[in-house]
């Protein structure tokens, strides 16, 4: 967001261009903040990520847009929608995929 825009004008964005309705957006976006915790590993892969010339954020659209989250809430509402979602418990569990589909050559 840099700043530009507030939570609640991401969320009119996406809800206006998804359908998925505000007032649910928003409520799903505040519980998810009050338990979020950052892994500094994820944070790690986000900047690998850039410096590989992929884009990253947590969300974009809902196509060709992958969600990793431990809400089951979250993904659902999002795979239903079209994205792609990978259900996150722990960085241990997450790396093999990761290493397979987002930082492999050959991916």
């Amino acid at each position: 967001m840099r700043a530009r825009m507030t939570a609640d004008e991401v969320n009119k964005h996406i809800s206006e261009n998804t359908g998925i309705d505000f007032e649910e957006l928003s409520n799903l976006f505040i519980e998810s903040v009050k338990v979020m915790k950052v892994d500094n590993r994820l944070l790690d892969l986000a900047k690998t990520l850039l410096s590989k010339g992929r884009k990253v954020a947590l969300v974009t659209n809902f196509s060709d847009t992958l969600l990793i989250d431990d809400s089951s809430t979250m993904r659902a509402t999002f795979e239903k929608r079209g994205g792609a979602i990978f259900p996150f418990e722990t960085f241990e569990s997450f790396e093999p995929w990761l290493n397979k589909n987002l930082l492999s050559t050959t991916g």
